[in-house]
């Protein structure tokens, strides 16, 4: 779990084959920090933010496919923005960490 201040709460679950142990995937799970601390009368609501596969249109977490979209990313806008949206847990409330104070181009 992230423990980093003004971030958004988040942990990964892997999803890996039982027989090699090789990941396969993983989803990223995470609260607006923001919405639960308004509504302090219900538990947080944890969702899963994106998995890795599709987020990424990847194919695996195989390091040769990361290095594919990680090459990609940086010719496309969209999928550099998201990436650093994620790697910050979406820090939509901290306008230090706003991904519009990074430029993926």
């Amino acid at each position: 779990m992230t423990t980093f201040s003004d971030n958004n709460p988040s942990y990964r679950v892997f999803q890996a084959d039982p027989v090699s142990y090789e990941v396969l995937n993983y989803q990223q799970h995470r609260i607006n920090l923001t919405d639960a601390n308004l509504d302090t009368e219900n538990p947080p609501d944890w969702f899963v933010a994106y998995d890795f596969l599709s987020e990424y249109n990847a194919t695996s977490v195989a390091p040769e496919e990361v290095l594919r979209v990680m090459t990609e990313m940086q010719h496309d806008e969209t999928s550099c923005t998201n990436y650093v949206r994620n790697k910050y847990t979406d820090p939509t409330n901290n306008p230090i960490l706003s991904v519009d104070n990074y430029t993926c181009m």
